[in-house]
């Protein structure tokens, strides 16, 4: 069993780091939140739902362009997108579907909120996030530009708050940060491992949530769909990858409960690439070395994520090692102990990519494929055992591993 409220805590790390350094902006919505509704007296299940709805905000963001004029510009017109995206995105999981219209309303100005027909909590915990997600833009935009003091900063920032209640904020909600915000303590808290100490108490305080792997797996798509939304030449890379892997593994007589571990792994094996730039990412020609070696990172970066999940362990492991080989030539860990569950989703990582059609090369069929993987396994790269899964189910696998892409060959 896994806390769900620590596996969105971890996860969430990746939705601040959109091909950009990570600013932890998700957890100093939450934090601003939290402290704000504490001041209200808020009851623990509003605080708790604020908490997920302050990390999970922005899971509708497809880029760093986007994220960074988002939190560049005070009020942007084109805000609306990734909050219908990300309404959409929350309204398909069952744990998380409450807190849909929550996003769908997180930039909406108070006295627009006033004049739509929601439910009043619905309203105040997404103003909430709208004050406390602009104040965190405020706060990046007057550091950037004046090299100044938080504290130095803060009374503008809080006068610049003050003049949009009624407008853009909830009157109620911008007194209660007013004098929250009051003590130094508040701001100082604000520094990234002021935060994590922070958040190490409050999920201590809140105890766990634990849900089964049927429940993370619904989860972890969302972050699936976050990470392949970041370029339209590898769209549905992870849940083609997630669903050959499982499919191989069932093949390879695997219990049921690896192989649907194996298939979370799959949705998770890229989550690295988040802190990739877009430039690479979106890149039309082939890679140049160093920019190949910059992508070789991703695995590391997605083991750091998953790794503080308590009960993921195993999933952690495998998503990290995906580029490894029994040869101890792949990447980064060069590691040639390969287990069998890694090993399956790196064969299902290669074949997917493969089939896939990319900028610079036709995605290839699967004869083409199958003769890549054998060369493999004849190297002492590949099992040979999964390439003779492969090859003994040679148009099923091909057929699964592009059944979510619109990149057919």
């Amino acid at each position: 069993m896994v806390n769900m409220h620590q596996l969105i805590y971890a996860l969430s790390s990746a939705l601040d780091c959109v091909g950009i350094d990570d600013i932890h902006h998700g957890k100093r919505v939450a934090y601003m939140a939290l402290e704000t509704a504490r001041e209200l007296n808020a009851s623990d299940s509003d605080l708790i739902d604020l908490f997920h709805l302050s990390l999970l905000h922005d899971c509708g963001v497809p880029s760093s362009r986007i994220h960074e004029k988002l939190v560049s510009t005070l009020d942007w017109e084109g805000a609306e997108a990734h909050c219908i995206r990300g309404y959409h995105l929350l309204k398909a999981i069952p744990k998380l579907k409450h807190l849909s219209d929550m996003v769908l309303y997180h930039h909406t100005h108070f006295e627009m909120l006033t004049q739509i027909d929601i439910d009043a909590r619905t309203a105040k915990l997404a103003n909430l996030i709208f004050l406390t997600d602009r104040i965190d833009a405020l706060i990046a935009q007057h550091i950037e530009e004046k090299a100044q003091s938080i504290i130095t900063i803060a009374e503008q920032i809080k006068d610049e708050v003050g003049a949009l209640k009624l407008t853009f904020f909830d009157p109620e909600l911008v007194e209660a940060f007013q004098k929250v915000s009051a003590k130094e303590s508040f701001w100082f808290t604000l520094d990234e491992e002021n935060l994590q100490s922070y958040f190490e108490n409050y999920l201590q305080e809140i105890g766990k949530m634990e849900i089964s792997l049927g429940s993370i797996a619904d989860i972890v798509q969302l972050f699936a769909v976050f990470v392949d939304a970041r370029s339209p030449h590898t769209a549905d890379h992870l849940y083609d990858v997630a669903g050959l892997s499982r499919y191989i593994a069932q093949k390879a007589g695997l219990d049921a409960e690896t192989c649907e571990k194996i298939r979370i792994a799959g949705l998770l094996h890229d989550l690295g690439k988040l802190k990739i730039p877009d430039e690479i990412i979106d890149r039309e020609i082939p890679l140049s070395d160093n920019e190949l070696n910059i992508i070789k990172r991703h695995p590391y970066e997605t083991y750091k994520i998953l790794s503080k999940i308590d009960g993921l362990e195993d999933i952690a492991n495998w998503a990290a090692q995906h580029h490894e080989n029994l040869k101890g030539t792949g990447y980064p860990y060069h590691k040639d102990d390969i287990s069998l569950p890694v090993m399956v989703l790196a064969v299902a990582d290669i074949f997917q990519a493969l089939a896939q059609n990319r900028p610079y090369r036709e995605g290839m069929h699967p004869n083409q494929i199958l003769e890549i993987l054998k060369k493999k396994a004849g190297l002492g790269e590949l099992d040979r055992y999964i390439v003779e899964i492969i090859e003994e189910n040679l148009q099923k696998c091909w057929e699964i591993s592009m059944i979510n892409s619109s990149h057919y060959v």
